[in-house]
């Protein structure tokens, strides 16, 4: 999803090529009338399909995103405390529906996650911050901890959060 506020612009960089394309295939073109509009076609019609998955499949994981990560967010705004700590995977969302101060587990945004990220140790990374709340999918290799017997001692799931067939994302508060 990050990619798609390029696609406009790629498109404009791919459609000038056009004119380009007509001015180098002049001598062809004025042989076969009929080329110019048919290659424009073609090239249109390209651009177009090339486009349409890549669309169809932002707006498809656009949908997840607010059907999963914003519901989180909207959950925890509803649920934690204003100076709660929430670590999580993916982090835009979360924080801001959560309006929490999170916890980035890829170190985008708290570099301290750099270290354990290298290390692969994402579960001492959890442990040694002791956010209130950690969001995870157990099924991924990066989120593996949630069913460590040392991660579940000191956490509880409370609510489980998924959309269609995608990945579910469970959401965990630290044993009080």
């Amino acid at each position: 999803w990050y990619v798609v506020p390029i696609y406009p612009l790629y498109i404009i960089f791919a459609g000038a090529s056009i004119p380009y394309l007509w001015d180098k295939m002049a001598g062809l073109v004025e042989k076969l009338a009929f080329v110019r509009p048919v290659l424009a076609a073609i090239i249109c019609g390209g651009l177009i399909y090339m486009c349409y998955s890549q669309v169809a499949y932002y707006k498809d994981y656009a949908r997840y995103l607010n059907e999963v990560h914003k519901n989180i967010g909207l959950y925890l705004r509803e649920n934690a405390q204003p100076n709660d700590l929430a670590s999580a995977k993916y982090i835009g969302y979360t924080g801001y529906f959560s309006k929490l101060k999170i916890q980035d587990r890829d170190g985008m945004v708290n570099p301290s996650a750099a270290v354990y990220n290298r290390r692969g140790d994402y579960l001492g990374l959890v442990l040694d911050k002791h956010p209130e709340w950690v969001v995870a999918a157990p099924n991924r290799e990066t989120e593996e901890f949630a069913d460590n017997p040392d991660f579940l001692s000191q956490y509880e799931l409370v609510k489980s959060f998924g959309w269609e067939e995608r990945v579910r994302h469970n959401l965990y508060k630290r044993k009080s």
